[in-house]
Order: structure tokens, then sequence, then C-alpha cells
């Protein structure tokens, strides 16, 4: 989409489902592009006075403030700077990450018993899963909703977005599109496709995505409906990042307090992902770069 008109909406390939061929209306998942969406949910807690992203997680979710976690803030888990980018360490602590990602409890447990690997708030430290998590359980926390009944008042139905959701729903198996690749074993596995993790497991289409980030070009409107305010997007645009070298990617990243950022010029920072003549007010998130 360029400027709220469609100009081009096209899918090629297969599903791999009978051999049929892709169409614009099928599921992809598309992995960590779900973080902004969880990350919005929160940032829309606080427009509405509910969080104050400067307060301690803690303070609304007592059981994350465990083992030197009790200082970590709401805008440092959206900046990925708790110190705590998963509960474990190498190849295990990264398969047992994704393996509990199914089971939503295990998941928050994991984290609240996770230990920092650095000082929270000294950099940034990519938290692959535990994000939208974290960003879920506080929106459950506050509010007593799942963040997916969350996103569906307040984001999905006001914008007609009638095939994106945190995990594929159960009815919707034959519309997905299979996978491939090094993570192909884990995410065509029906438990993991269809679990809740906004960090790696959102399906949704290419015209849904657009439509979302159409929204926030406009300042947060859709129509004559304001989802989120101006100043608020802003807030989630604002970079907390400039050329650090993430602590977990072991490279550098532009992460703002919900989103990726373009405007590099570094092959080695993964903004490229953005686009390499992209200017330094692109923002969003990659998929599976």
């Amino acid at each position: 989409a360029a400027l709220g008109r469609v100009v081009l909406d096209r899918a090629v390939g297969f599903t791999n489902r009978d051999h049929s061929r892709v169409t614009p209306r099928d599921r992809f998942v598309v992995y960590s592009l779900g973080k902004p969406f969880a990350a919005l949910c929160v940032h829309l807690l606080a427009e509405r006075g509910l969080l104050a992203l400067d307060k301690p997680v803690s303070v609304y979710w007592p059981e994350y403030g465990q083992h030197g976690k009790q200082g970590v803030t709401v805008r440092q888990v959206l900046q990925h700077r708790t110190g705590s980018p998963m509960a474990g360490r190498g190849m295990l602590g990264v398969l047992a990450e994704a393996f509990a990602i199914p089971n939503w409890a295990k998941s928050i447990r994991r984290i609240e018993e996770a230990t920092p690997w650095f000082a929270p708030g000294s950099a940034p430290a990519y938290q692959f899963f535990s994000y939208g998590f974290i960003c879920g359980e506080l929106v459950c926390r506050i509010t007593g909703k799942k963040i997916q009944e969350f996103f569906d008042e307040n984001f999905a139905r006001p914008l007609g977005l009638t095939r994106t959701s945190f995990g594929l729903p159960r009815s919707a198996w034959g519309e997905r599109v299979v996978i491939h690749g090094k993570a192909a074993f884990l995410f065509n596995w029906r438990r993991m496709r269809e679990a809740v993790c906004p960090s790696a497991t959102t399906s949704t289409t290419a015209r849904e995505v657009a439509v979302f980030y159409e929204m926030l070009r406009c300042g947060g409107c859709a129509g004559s409906a304001r989802l989120l305010g101006e100043g608020t997007i802003l807030a989630a645009r604002e970079p907390s990042s400039d050329g650090e070298v993430d602590q977990f990617i072991k490279a550098p990243v532009r992460w703002s307090q919900a989103f990726m950022l373009g405007g590099v010029s570094s092959d080695e920072d993964l903004g490229r992902i953005m686009g390499r003549k992209s200017s330094r007010e692109t923002f969003g998130c990659g998929g599976s770069s």
C-alpha cells in the first residue's frame, strides 16, 4: 500500500497443502513481525493511564520481580533492555524456550524465574520469544483479558482485520502456508503454529499488515475512528538504541520502544532489512531476518 492506496496485492507460490497455489488470503506465520502488535497494546494501556512505562513490571506482575529483575521497567521491556533475552543459555536454552511456547503458563514461569544476563538497562539484548509473553501477561494482569481479546477489541475489529491472530486459530488450519527453512520442523508443528506467542507465532496476511501500518501512518486514525493517540505512536517510535551492539544478536540494531528502525548505512546493522535506502523515520519489524 502507498498513501492508503493498494498498489499490489498478489501472492506467488504454493501453500504446500495439496500443491494448491497461495492466495492473498492465506495466512503466513510472520514471526517477530507480531512484536509491534503486542507492544502497541501495552502503549495503549499507558495512553489510558492504566500503566506507567517507567514503573517496574513487578508493580503489575509481582512474580516477575525475582532474581534481580525487581527494578526492570515496562519501558525497558519495550526497548529490549531487560538484560534477560531468555531464561536459559546456548542452543539448549533456545530449544527449551521454543518448546515451552505452546504452554503459556510454563513460558511465564520461565520468564519469572530467569536471571538477567546483563544489568537491566545497560544494553539492548533482543528478547526474541519473551517480549510478546511479557507484553501479553501485562495486558492480562491489568485488564483481565488475554492479549488476543484485547488486540481484537482495540485494533483488529475496528480495522477489519479478520485474518490476524497471535497463533493460528484451530478453525484456520486449512488456510495456513507451510514454511521452509531451518525452523520448519518447529513452526509447521500444529501445536506450535496454534500457540499464542505474539513474538513468534502471529499469523496474518500482507494486506492486513499494510492496513495496520496505514493506521499508524495516519497518526492512529482509521477513517473517523481514533485507535491510538498520535503522541503514543511517536513515543513508540522514539529511538532507544542507535549504533549500539545488541548483546543477543551480536550486531548493531536501531531499536525504538516497539519497533526496529531504518535509516542505517552499515551492512552490519540489522536495520538494513527496513531497506538500504530507508529514512531514519522508517519503522517496522523484521519477520524472519
